[in-house]
């Protein structure tokens, strides 16, 4: 076998991490003859077991970070028009820019670290989360905020690289399990971030979680230097820069119609019109990138059903995940006049949801568990139904705040579970070189989900809703609808997890 085959497609002889035999790849076919579905993807890495530790623990510190910013300010959102100076529809986009810049960056990023070097590109998202946050903790007007936030929505490429060091870093009986604790801090990230900047803005103001968070990307940029090598796998091609561009506007066009279409109202003809743009933008990019030898994303690879049915999934259990940030807090923080609120302070909703953040931490390792035992494929139908199951609590259990609690820990273990088997997946399916790009295309998956459970819940809570007190707030059976929509998002997840196809033996 030639040299240059091995570099790139992994060790054919097997070093995969599961008991079950590892087959060798088919050069010129990325993914046909992987390694079963389910099974340790193979690694190159070679570090001893204290260094591959310390590098695990430094890698997912820092997707910990990066993750952070998609909730962390979410208990603030209702006073940022009177913060900013600007109106509702403005502060809305202190969310949605962050997403968006975070879509297109998990691919693009991933892409860029197969080409030169993932620490590197991993320390640049770092230093985009720092330099973001300072600009939003100094500032207290919209513009200022936006491009904060636009800098910090550029670090989520943190955790798509971070996926690809460990399996190039790794020694191959640590890969499963560096692999999937680091694609569940995408959600872990999210949930410790809801409690935690609850109890920090209520407490030291808005600004303080915007400190913390600059504070945490400087620590990790000192610890990723000081602790993580670079990979030895590099992947030399020319930048496909129309592949990027396309990518970029193209998705941000379909975000910006998926968050902002409730509020412009779904037949009006600015969202039908920048949809249409949307669909014919990647229409011709997808045209592009089947064209390009090295294309930016490899749609035939994705195309398979090993890849695109997880990625289905991930959008799905994308969409499940951020229905409880949008509506458990409204639960608790509603006065009980509603007939479903229990009149919680913002301090207490932190408190409240906080073992859900915890329940994703001891889940990620345990998922790589089952994964060794059952399969990946089986780990990720177990998150989607573990998914459904918190919110069918909610729905059918007496409505206390320590039902809201469990939920959270229910919901959040299977999402951590799902996020944890989806690389493993992946990288069964495609070449050691485009690893960073497929998980990076796996997580925008995710995020599109994000903006589309936003965008919907949003315009579900807000369309139906009762005068309380003087306030508008969303009424019960808004907040039912929401909650049975987590429902069968949990459920679609377990359907598509179960169809990927099994890999026969080898």
């Amino acid at each position: 076998m030639p040299a240059d085959h091995h570099e790139e497609y992994g060790d054919a002889a097997g070093r995969g991490t599961s008991a079950k035999p590892v087959a060798a790849q088919v050069p010129g076919r990325p993914g046909a003859g992987a390694a079963p579905v389910g099974t340790a993807p193979t690694a190159t890495g070679h570090l001893g077991r204290r260094r591959g530790t310390a590098v695990l623990a430094v890698v997912c510190f820092a997707g910990v970070t990066a993750s952070l910013l998609h909730t962390f300010v979410v208990p603030v959102v209702p006073d940022l028009p009177r913060l900013l100076s600007t109106t509702p529809e403005g502060a809305s986009w202190v969310l949605v820019t962050t997403l968006l810049a975070g879509a297109v960056a998990m691919p693009v990023s991933g892409r860029l670290g197969d080409l030169f070097g993932k620490r590197r590109l991993l320390g640049w998202c770092l230093l985009m989360i720092v330099i973001g946050s300072v600009c939003c903790a100094t500032a207290d007007s919209l513009i200022p905020v936006l491009f904060g936030r636009f800098l910090q929505g550029l670090g989520m490429g943190a955790v798509s690289l971070g996926i690809s060091l460990m399996r190039d870093l790794l020694p191959a009986d640590r890969v499963v399990t560096g692999v999937g604790v680091v694609s569940a801090t995408l959600g872990i990230g999210g949930a410790v971030a809801l409690p935690l900047g609850g109890v920090l803005i209520e407490r030291w103001g808005w600004h303080s979680a915007f400190w913390v968070a600059a504070g945490l990307g400087a620590l990790c940029l000192l610890a990723l230097y000081a602790v993580v090598p670079e990979s030895p796998q590099r992947h030399r091609v020319p930048v496909d820069l129309p592949g990027i561009a396309g990518l970029a506007l193209g998705v941000s066009a379909l975000l910006i119609v998926a968050s902002r279409g409730g509020v412009w109202g779904w037949g009006s003809a600015r969202a039908i019109g920048l949809a249409l743009g949307a669909v014919l933008v990647l229409v011709l990019w997808a045209w592009h990138e089947l064209r390009r030898p090295e294309p930016l994303v490899d749609l035939r690879a994705s195309a398979t059903p090993g890849v695109r049915w997880v990625n289905l999934t991930g959008l799905l259990l994308g969409f499940g995940m951020y229905v409880l940030p949008l509506t458990f807090p409204v639960i608790l923080l509603a006065p009980p006049e509603t007939g479903y609120g229990l009149g919680r302070s913002v301090a207490d909703v932190g408190l409240l949801l906080a073992p859900g953040g915890l329940a994703m931490m001891v889940a990620a390792p345990l998922s790589t568990r089952i994964s060794r035992a059952h399969g990946a494929r089986v780990t990720l139908a177990l998150g989607g139904l573990c998914s459904s199951a918190g919110y069918l609590l909610v729905l059918f259990l007496p409505t206390h705040a320590w039902v809201l609690s469990a939920a959270c820990v229910v919901c959040n273990a299977g999402v951590a579970f799902g996020y944890a088997a989806m690389p493993i997946l992946i990288m069964d399916a495609v070449p050691v070189t485009r690893t960073a790009a497929a998980n990076g295309l796996n997580a925008l998956m995710r995020a599109f989900g994000l903006a589309v459970s936003g965008a919907v819940v949003g315009a579900v809570l807000t369309g139906a809703t009762s005068l309380v007190d003087g306030a508008r707030l969303p009424a019960g059976s808004a907040v039912h609808t929401a909650l049975l929509l987590g429902v069968a998002a949990g459920l679609a997840g377990t359907l598509c997890a179960a169809l990927v196809p099994r890999t026969p033996a080898p």
